[in-house]
């Protein structure tokens, strides 16, 4: 039985070119399953393909992936329909897998106007790396020093299964506002000041 895993005991049976029966042999053949790892990216205009979906499932010696289908969107965030993966096992059973896909958020930087410019540490809090995979490269880091809505960050993700995608981060530095007050002998509290400042 090839349907279901693990170790099964089967007879080899060897005949002569008449068909007689020369011997018997018992051996183990061993099934495994065509397991998927799931698919877990951050939100990203890079697209998945068939070949990048195929590397998620562990497909056994000599059986191979015939199709891919249902490959979802990346750039919206949340749980995914299965990706369906066609696969065909050593003994030509054919099998279909069903793949999970998670799209994580990709969070806004926001920060008020500063000198302080954010490192690419900084930038990546805002994304979920899953587990094996890696940040290769932060490009674009803006400028802080004036307000607005900035370009986005890009930022160069290895998935566990090799697969680079660029994650876009959303930038945002919020004015500072000027602190207005008439001649007074009573001294501003270091409270007053951070009125005039938007704390993410």
């Amino acid at each position: 039985d090839a349907t279901t895993v693990g170790d099964k005991p089967v007879t080899v049976v060897v005949k002569d070119k008449n068909g007689n029966v020369l011997v018997e042999v018992p051996a183990t053949i061993k099934v495994v399953e065509a397991k998927p790892t799931p698919i877990e990216t951050p939100v990203t205009n890079t697209p998945l393909t068939k070949e990048d979906i195929a590397k998620f499932v562990k497909v056994p010696e000599g059986g191979k992936v015939t199709n891919v289908e249902n490959i979802p969107d990346l750039t919206t965030p949340g749980e995914k329909d299965p990706v369906k993966v066609t696969v065909e096992l050593p003994n030509g059973k054919v099998i279909t897998v069903d793949v999970p896909v998670n799209v994580t958020p990709v969070n806004e930087i926001e920060t008020p106007v500063t000198n302080t410019p954010l490192t690419p540490e900084d930038y990546t809090k805002g994304i979920t790396i899953p587990e094996g995979g890696k940040v290769t490269n932060v490009e674009n880091i803006p400028d802080l020093t004036t307000p607005g809505k900035k370009d986005p960050v890009k930022v160069t993700v290895e998935l566990p299964n090799g697969k680079v995608i660029t994650v876009d981060i959303p930038v945002n530095v919020t004015p500072v506002k000027e602190i207005e007050t008439p001649v007074t002998n009573t001294p501003l509290t270091p409270e007053d000041y951070t009125k005039g400042i938007k704390i993410p």
